[in-house]
């Protein structure tokens, strides 16, 4: 049998930190343009509701395809150097996110030098056609 994929994705122009309604969607991929060289730190919060108040995602395998995983104020952190994926400015980088443990609503935030803009692909969605 043969998944309808391109119907079971959402994609959108995404600001770092911005609130994002993941009902019904397993996974994200966040794509990351590169400004200058550095290092990039990814951290994803989750909460029940758009305005409450938003907690580190603690789970360790949140980031699928991440090289380096580290604990900060015991929630999952990423950190994509720029010189080590070969990631050169203007380039993009792919990040897939695991949501599964999350909450409802999840902010994506994106820091460190080389910050630029993203989007977000929320995938795996339990409906189909995506509404």
């Amino acid at each position: 049998m043969k998944r309808a994929l391109l119907e079971t994705v959402k994609v959108l122009p995404y600001t770092s930190g911005s609130t994002v309604d993941r009902r019904g969607f397993l996974s994200a991929r966040l794509g990351l343009v590169a400004t200058t060289a550095g290092n990039l730190k990814i951290i994803v919060k989750h909460c029940d509701s758009a305005t409450g108040t938003f907690t580190q995602a603690l789970d360790t395998r949140l980031f699928l395809d991440a090289g380096k995983i580290t604990r900060d104020s015991g929630g999952a952190v990423t950190d994509v150097s720029t010189a080590a994926t070969g990631l050169a400015v203007g380039d993009e980088h792919q990040l897939d996110i695991d949501l599964v443990g999350c909450e409802q609503f999840v902010q994506i935030t994106v820091s460190g030098t080389g910050a630029g803009s993203c989007a977000l692909a929320l995938g795996d969605c339990d409906t189909n056609p995506v509404a």
